[in-house]
């Protein structure tokens, strides 16, 4: 890893890659994907809920976070792991594996 984004990530947090070779039709999809689970409603987006007790952390979720100025507001999230590959598998009923899995 070149060192300007390891030290991105472990000091800023976040960085921005370009030239990263993901096709732009993939990156679209994934996109795509998000907006249309995060458009479920609230019950719907729950039955995938992670249990972070439980060890379980993929899934969807919510957290109190600071935005960009500071503020502590909620977030949503989704997390799945897709590698090491043992760990890629999409655990999520039918119509979730549709949306984020097979996007």
């Amino acid at each position: 890893m070149p060192r300007g984004a390891k030290a991105g990530g472990d000091g800023v947090g976040v960085m921005h890659l370009i030239n990263h070779g993901i096709p732009e039709e993939l990156v679209d999809r994934v996109k795509a994907a998000g907006r249309e689970f995060f458009e479920l409603p609230v019950e719907e987006k729950e039955k995938y809920a992670n249990d972070q007790a439980a060890g379980n952390v993929q899934g969807y979720g919510s957290k109190l976070a600071n935005n960009a100025s500071g503020q502590l507001e909620w977030e949503d999230y989704f997390f799945h792991c897709v590698f090491p590959e043992e760990r890629g598998t999409c655990p999520f009923g039918p119509r979730i594996r549709l949306i984020i899995c097979e996007s």
